[in-house]
């Protein structure tokens, strides 16, 4: 089974200072999975975790079931690699980030996890929108729904940027 989660915040300039710069960067890496009964039939549980500053970084999920790769996330997509998946860059049109070629960050064989963490601006009419995507991925281990808050991923890319 392979397990997706994707923790998206995001903010404008008015969460750079404090007080809600506290808040956003309080933001976590992981959060608990949604208690579902495990897929044999090969699909991918994604779990999506929203923490905006317009919710004052409270995170909000949601669940769902996928059947087809790749899976896209803001900049980042996981596809199918060998024996496991790969998490991959690829830019984002009108990204303010300096353009940076498409690369594989991370591959991961059955029985791994791993996390990446990337983030990136878009100029929008009215103000910049800035986000951070943390990715946790798990390729063919026990369902736990507290897997990624307990354990270590077994690879980890810290894929940020500086933004200002």
């Amino acid at each position: 089974m392979i397990v997706i989660q994707a923790i998206n915040t995001t903010w404008t300039w008015k969460a750079v200072g404090a007080p809600l710069a506290a808040k956003r960067a309080a933001t976590p890496l992981a959060c608990s999975l949604p208690e579902v009964t495990p897929d044999t039939s090969g699909r991918v549980l994604r779990h999506t975790v929203e923490c905006d500053e317009g919710r004052d970084f409270v995170p909000r999920d949601a669940w769902m079931w996928a059947d087809a790769f790749p899976i896209g996330l803001g900049q980042l997509r996981v596809v199918e690699h060998e024996l496991g998946v790969a998490i991959e860059r690829s830019p984002v049109s009108g990204s303010a980030r300096p353009l940076r070629t498409a690369a594989q960050l991370l591959a991961l064989d059955e029985g791994q996890w791993g996390r990446v963490i990337q983030n990136y601006s878009v100029p929008m009419e009215a103000v910049r929108l800035y986000a951070q995507v943390v990715l946790n991925v798990a390729v063919g281990l026990s369902y736990d729904p507290e897997l990624f808050v307990e354990g270590e991923p077994s690879r980890y890319v810290d894929d940020r940027a500086d933004l200002w």
